[in-house]
């Protein structure tokens, strides 16, 4: 009994060794950094005595497998690890790459969300663009958050705006059409008169003073004296963008730019003025790819934009005068002059270099008295030559500030132009030449050549393909009905209408109104709603030709009445030497006394008197008697 008892006991004591020792194998492979723990002398007598069943063994069996493998994994991991250092370092440095982008990221993250908030908050505090959105309506009282300063843009309102602005229209797509190589661009306007003496403009602008000396201004503003004054004209050359046939913003608001600067007291800008700037201009170097081919002559087609005023006015004769003159100079297709309706120059392209030009002028003072004082205590001048001198100089020194300035990477060319008479360099033209090349209305200026090879070259442009008549066609506004496309009367409401553009107006050119059919030649302003009812009196009886202004009709009048007098001269010198003729073989009257009775004295016949200078048609006279020409 001792010896199975011993045996039992053997056991037991075995089998808690086993457990134990498995246990702290356990604790060791799942700590993975410490040794096995070695403090497992518990004495067998002191360990409760357990009866493993079949499962328990199993478990403990798969316990053991287990921790087998995990030691043997670790001491693999470690062996590893320890002889490949770099591999190592490797390791750690991606995981700390990926933590520092994770760090980043939810840093971005934040200060994306801190953003959407503040927008948030500063967009309900400031008042919503309309009362009726959704945001609006959340505001119970709203408040004015905006900072408002007086401006002078408003803009005077006019009724013929829609159609000189159609014809503006007209003239910018068939630039678009011809392209840079074709059309030369020009939009033209003098800019306000510039004091000399005082400050020439007074706005606020950020000036860059050296602090070596001190900038002092004069504490007044007081004219020096009468006409003291500089007269810049600006002369802004518009691109062309290329192969964009029929978009109206083809012309572009950058490109080179050309200032002329006179004396205010001692010349004045004209049309001759304007005209002389321009013959100038085209022979500048920095104006030559703007302005001319690549054959180096001036481009065949000529736009100005001006604003309509009394040196610029298309329908003015002197500004005729010019533009005839560069279309005969520089063997020019076409020669356009347009302009805006009153109150709408600010949309002349020139304005857009005015305000950089303003802005040189903020703080400046032109010297009145560089050569010494020309006038008297009184503010009188007493020295004309000095005078000229003073203005000379302020002028040059405005035009070398500004010849700095560079506009939309474009530059600027300013020059002082000394005074000089322009009145005898321009020709007369004819009422023939003007009725043949000329087409005239309110706010348009048209020159083209004509058809007849002796009187003028051969095209250098593709004008005639876009032009089948040679000039531009008046707008005619067209509405849709039930009818179809149909040219409302001139006197209608025209709210309904639209103009459209250059191309389909030519290809509508049969729609027009009723009241057309009453004319010989269609006006160019018959929609032009100042001058309704007033266009009748600007029409040739005769040819139909429509004007600008009687004068220009009367001035036309006068060709009609000399074709018509040399007609009827010929045809009377015809029929009276048939009379004298006939007379002198009947009656036997000297040839020369006939003559001189026929033409000196009026003849009777019956109680009518007539005067044989005023006839129009031949008559047949009988032997003996002498029969009036019929009136």
């Amino acid at each position: 009994m001792k010896a199975s008892s011993s045996a039992k006991s053997t056991k037991t004591d075995t089998d808690s060794d086993t457990g134990a020792s498995s246990t702290v194998d356990v604790q060791t492979s799942a700590n993975a950094t410490t040794d096995v723990e070695t403090n497992t002398d518990v004495a067998t007598d002191q360990l409760p005595k357990v009866h493993s069943t079949r499962a328990q063994d199993e478990v403990k069996a798969k316990i053991s497998v287990l921790r087998s493998e995990i030691v043997t994994a670790k001491k693999k991991l470690d062996s590893g690890l320890a002889a490949d250092p770099p591999q190592l370092r490797r390791t750690m440095r991606i995981k700390e790459n990926e933590l520092a982008e994770q760090k980043k990221l939810k840093k971005l993250q934040g200060n994306v969300q801190r953003q959407a908030k503040s927008r948030l908050k500063r967009k309900a505090e400031l008042i919503p663009h309309r009362w009726n959105t959704n945001e609006g309506k959340r505001h119970v009282n709203t408040v004015l958050v905006k900072l408002l300063k007086a401006r002078n843009d408003e803009h005077r309102a006019h009724q013929d705006s829609k159609f000189a602005a159609a014809t503006v229209k007209y003239v910018h797509q068939l630039a678009a059409a011809l392209g840079p190589s074709e059309v030369l661009f020009i939009s033209q306007d003098d800019k306000a008169r510039v004091p000399i003496g005082i400050t020439a403009a007074n706005k606020q602008a950020p000036l860059l003073m050296s602090l070596e000396y001190k900038v002092t201004l004069p504490d007044h503003d007081w004219v020096i004296a009468q006409k003291h004054k500089l007269i810049p004209s600006v002369y802004a050359v518009c691109q062309i963008k290329p192969n964009m046939i029929g978009q109206e913003n083809a012309v572009t608001y950058s490109g080179p730019t050309y200032i002329t600067i006179r004396s205010g007291k001692h010349d004045t800008n004209s049309a001759y003025s304007h005209g002389l700037d321009f013959n100038q201009m085209i022979e500048l170097d920095e104006m030559k790819n703007a302005v001319k081919t690549v054959d180096g002559i001036v481009k065949p087609v000529l736009i100005f934009s001006t604003d309509g005023g009394p040196d610029e006015n298309p329908h003015y004769p002197k500004v005729l005068k010019v533009a005839a003159h560069h279309f005969k100079n520089h063997n020019l297709d076409a020669v356009f002059c347009v302009t805006n309706a009153p109150g709408r120059s600010a949309f002349n392209p020139v304005e857009r270099r005015m305000a950089p030009l303003s802005h040189d002028l903020a703080g400046l003072i032109l010297p009145h008295d560089h050569y010494g004082s020309h006038l008297n205590a009184a503010g009188k001048t007493i020295d004309p030559d000095l005078e000229i001198k003073n203005f000379a100089m302020a002028g040059q020194t405005l035009a070398e500030i500004w010849s700095k300035t560079v506009i939309d990477s474009n530059p600027v060319i300013a020059v002082y132009v000394p005074p000089e008479d322009t009145e005898d360099m321009w020709d007369e033209l004819s009422e023939t030449w003007k009725e043949k090349h000329l087409l005239q209305s309110q706010y348009f200026l048209q020159i083209t050549k004509c058809d007849d090879q002796s009187c003028c070259r051969p095209y250098r442009s593709s004008i005639r393909a876009i032009l089948p008549g040679r000039f531009i066609p008046s707008p005619v506004p067209v509405k849709q009905t039930r009818n179809g496309l149909v040219a409302p009367e001139p006197d209608e409401t025209l709210i309904d209408s639209h103009y459209g553009s250059l191309f389909s107006r030519i290809a509508l050119s049969a729609i027009l109104p009723q009241c057309a059919k009453k004319f010989k030649i269609f006006p160019f302003d018959l929609y032009c709603l100042s001058l309704i009812g007033k266009l009748q009196p600007r029409i040739c009886p005769v040819c139909g030709m429509y004007f600008p202004s009687q004068k220009a009709k009367s001035s036309h009048t006068k060709l009609h009445t000399g074709a018509k007098f040399v007609e009827v001269s010929k045809r009377y010198e015809e029929a009276l030497d048939t009379i004298t003729s006939s007379v002198q073989k009947d009656l036997a009257i000297p040839v020369d006394s006939l003559l001189i009775q026929s033409r000196n004295e009026p003849q009777y016949h019956g109680s009518k008197k007539t005067n044989y200078y005023d006839v129009e048609k031949q008559t047949s006279c009988s032997s003996g008697t002498l029969i009036p020409l019929r009136q």
